[in-house]
């Protein structure tokens, strides 16, 4: 029995799909093929009468940033005006690649095969399989799941990191769609290790009030990190429309306030994690910082912050006082040795301090 080495057929592939989007299964395929082939091209196709997630554009972006690191794939949109195997031809190539995960996709992939053949029996159809972990992935599947809580554990490895982000980029967008200018604003988390579209979720999911979060709110969760005030036209594009702790602080109304409240202990909550996750947190927010920066800066914002009689404000957080002030209190302490009596406890009375007034 003969064993196909890499790349023993020198020929060129399409690998097509929908790709709505792609998954580390599509992944797979893409890996097993480009090494039997000496070229492989990833075509995004689109059927007018189904309903997708993401557009043909966003799906064609997905692809591209998935084979960047591929030097012999490259990503194409299909003429959807013709018949996949007639697209194959077109570009030259004379075999096309499909994935099976399951005897149901069998049974499909082969009525589809004796109808290709029937259009151009030049183009010959190569099956490959999935490993056992990846059998059951789809893409319908995945983006079925975004949104409760929980969500992003179960996705985040099942497709490529920049797919990742684009999902939850749509389901942050799906949040704050009826904010003025949400997609510029959401455009400010990009690329931060921990100040990023993660960070705003992880608010959002600690809301657990029984009515839906107001507008207000959520304006503010957005805009509390986004440093609008060094970008001269976004800042001008908002004018006074951007809402912040300040603006929920100043209103009367006990929502606002018990609102602000929760956004200022929410945004913290980090804080009174695990001491792994709180490592974790302190490794992703340092890489935002300059290195010749980060250690003093840091050491201001943990005695300030342990200067405070309080570090949480409403009933829910207050709990997590203690892990709080434990855990920066041994971080301090690392950073400068010299504070290794340091008490986590020894707040000043009249320390500056988040302070919230109802007039």
């Amino acid at each position: 029995m003969s064993i196909i080495e890499p790349r023993l057929i020198q020929k060129t592939a399409v690998y097509t799909g929908s790709f709505d989007p792609i998954t580390k299964g599509h992944l797979h395929i893409i890996e097993k093929a480009r090494c039997m082939f000496d070229k492989l091209v990833v075509m995004v196709s689109e059927n007018p009468i189904k309903k997708y997630h993401f557009g043909a554009e966003d799906r064609l972006v997905m692809c591209e940033q998935t084979c960047k690191d591929f030097d012999n794939v490259r990503v194409i949109k299909a003429d959807d005006k013709l018949f996949t195997v007639k697209n194959v031809l077109n570009i030259g190539a004379k075999y096309l690649i499909r994935g099976i995960r399951s005897p149901n996709d069998y049974q499909e992939e082969l009525d589809l095969y004796h109808y290709n053949r029937k259009i151009s029996p030049a183009v010959e159809t190569v099956f490959l399989f999935p490993d056992i972990e990846l059998s059951s992935l789809r893409s319908s599947a995945i983006m079925n799941v975004v949104g409760p809580i929980g969500w992003r554990d179960l996705i985040k490895d099942l497709v490529p990191n920049n797919v990742y982000e684009k999902i939850l980029y749509k389901h942050c967008l799906n949040l704050v769609k009826d904010i003025h200018c949400c997609n510029d604003i959401l455009d400010f988390y990009k690329g931060k290790s921990y100040h990023n579209l993660d960070h705003i979720v992880d608010i959002f999911e600690l809301w657990d009030e029984i009515y839906p979060m107001p507008r207000e709110l959520r304006q503010a969760i957005i805009t509390h990190d986004a440093n609008i005030h060094r970008n001269e036209l976004v800042r001008a594009t908002f004018h006074e429309q951007i809402t912040s702790i300040a603006d929920l602080n100043n209103s009367i109304s006990p929502d606002n306030y018990k609102n602000a409240l929760f956004l200022h202990d929410a945004d913290l909550s980090i804080l009174s994690s695990s001491p792994t996750l709180y490592r974790e947190y302190v490794n992703k927010v340092s890489k935002e910082y300059p290195a010749e920066l980060w250690k003093a800066g840091r050491i201001k914002f943990l005695k300030d912050m342990l200067g405070r009689s309080e570090i949480y404000f409403s009933d829910r957080f207050k709990k997590n006082e203690i892990q709080a002030r434990i855990n920066m209190s041994e971080e301090l302490k690392e950073l400068d040795p010299e504070l290794i009596n340091f008490n986590p406890w020894s707040f000043e009375e009249n320390h500056p301090m988040w302070c919230f007034h109802e007039d």
